[in-house]
């Protein structure tokens, strides 16, 4: 017959013979996956507990990742809205070569078609590249930007990074330009 484990809800496979004695003895509680019985889980609680350590866990990577100053910015499809962020890591960024360009990853591409999300973020962009994907008519998840001025480009990747946009926490960096292209590329100012 079939069971679930009480605790995790696997399904078990029993004969018919020990469905049978359980239900007489009351003893159906007692029947657990073999996960739970090495993991010595005896009840959901403990599931309950184990998955919020590990989503702390996987919240307290992300910080180290995305980690800025300030305020987060969070840009949707109604605008922008700023919400503080009080546990949040500094960062210093140092741009000795006057860099104005900026790699802009963890985009959701389907809704950032055009640049005006990611002008709402990141102040004084001149220029926006979308990349295409290789022999293909879709755009990579990813972008590069042209600010102003070296202090701007700076400015984006200590306070901006990690910030929301469209619900998704995007990575900015500097980027130097390929010596082999022509930065900014015609066509692409804001």
């Amino acid at each position: 017959g079939k069971f679930r484990c009480p605790t995790c809800s696997v399904p078990l496979l029993i004969c018919s013979t020990c469905r049978d004695t359980m239900k007489q003895n009351n003893n159906s509680k007692l029947v657990r996956c073999s996960l739970c019985v090495e993991e010595n889980i005896t009840n959901k609680r403990q599931i309950k507990q184990r998955e919020d350590k590990e989503k702390k866990i996987v919240e307290d990577m992300n910080k180290k990742l995305f980690c800025s100053t300030g305020n987060k910015t969070s840009a949707g499809d109604k605008g922008t809205s700023t919400s503080p962020s009080s546990d949040v890591l500094l960062a210093t960024v140092t741009n000795p070569e006057n860099i104005t360009r900026l790699y802009i990853g963890n985009l959701l591409i389907s809704k950032v078609q055009n640049a005006k999300a990611i002008t709402e973020i990141i102040p004084n962009i001149t220029h926006v590249q979308f990349i295409k994907k290789h022999n293909q008519d879709a755009y990579q998840n990813f972008c590069f930007c042209e600010v102003s001025h070296h202090k701007d480009a700076t400015h984006a990747v200590e306070e901006c990074n990690g910030t929301l946009l469209l619900g998704r926490p995007v990575k900015i960096r500097l980027a130097k330009p390929d010596g082999k292209s022509r930065w900014p590329p015609p066509n692409s100012a804001v």
